[in-house]
């Protein structure tokens, strides 16, 4: 990939010569073409790539969540950027072409950005440094999980109920919430194994209450697995698809913390 991009930098970089055509007095003659040596100049540039950070991010129309949606871009697929732009929320969006050629926008904080300084001389190319930088994250609406109490409104939902159990600590909220993003049918590193894990997409992940312990967190898993495991398919199965949910709650304080949620419907794309 990066090779690809120098590649493509050197070759709209390197200047040959500017040819000009002088248009003769008399029309009789011939016209003369000039020849005009253009000196290279040797420089430093930056070249930007990103990858996909999450199974599936929607392409759109503009720099904006609520934008039509153009397209698709996958897990691990790279692309150069044309440019950033910013959302009303001040979020970071990466102007791309996919791999069918459609141009349009996809939100920064579901790729990593690498930036490549290269030195450009008139017959070579010679990369200076690569910075990998982190994947921004933006959340406007993170709760005290030490100063919540119950009835407080986190993001439209009501905290239900605060359970202490040892050191593990579980905070519930009311009302069903409707997401989209990806799931993963897996062999999970929970002590209890099996489960479904669902991760929102940049649509719908402003939904989810976040604790400032944890802010980046806005994965769940399925708390009534038995009973929806065969939605799902197989273990080791992933895929698309919308998601109604309730009883959504985080959990922290222990190793084993998890977010949970009982699933009350789900469309599998």
């Amino acid at each position: 990939m990066k090779k690809w991009i120098i590649a493509v930098i050197v070759a709209s970089l390197i200047t040959g010569c500017a040819v000009k055509t002088v248009e003769p007095e008399n029309k009789e003659e011939e016209p003369v073409v000039v020849e005009k040596t253009v000196e290279f100049q040797p420089r430093n540039i930056e070249a930007n790539y990103i990858s996909i950070e999450t199974k599936r991010l929607n392409l759109r129309a503009d720099a904006d969540e609520s934008s039509e949606d153009v397209g698709d871009v996958f897990e691990n697929e790279k692309f150069q950027v044309i440019s950033e732009e910013y959302d009303t929320m001040n979020r970071v969006w990466y102007k791309i072409k996919n791999e069918e050629g459609i141009t349009g926008f996809v939100a920064g904080w579901y790729c990593a950005q690498t930036k490549i300084t290269i030195r450009v001389e008139e017959e070579s190319a010679t990369i200076l440094g690569i910075d990998v930088l982190p994947i921004p994250k933006y959340v406007s609406n993170p709760f005290d999980e030490n100063d919540a109490s119950v009835g407080d409104q986190i993001v439209g939902h009501m905290i239900k109920e605060i359970v202490q159990v040892g050191d593990l600590t579980k905070i519930t909220f009311d009302g069903e919430i409707e997401l989209t993003g990806s799931y993963y049918h897996e062999n999970s590193d929970l002590s209890f194994g099996k489960v479904v894990r669902f991760v929102p997409d940049e649509a719908s992940s402003v939904l989810l209450p976040r604790i400032k312990e944890a802010i980046n967190s806005v994965q769940f898993i399925l708390s009534d697995y038995d009973k929806v495991a065969g939605e799902f398919g197989e273990i080791g199965t992933t895929g698309y698809a919308t998601i109604t949910i309730s009883n959504y709650s985080i959990g922290y304080g222990v190793k084993d913390a998890y977010n949970q949620a009982k699933m009350i419907k789900v469309i599998i794309e």
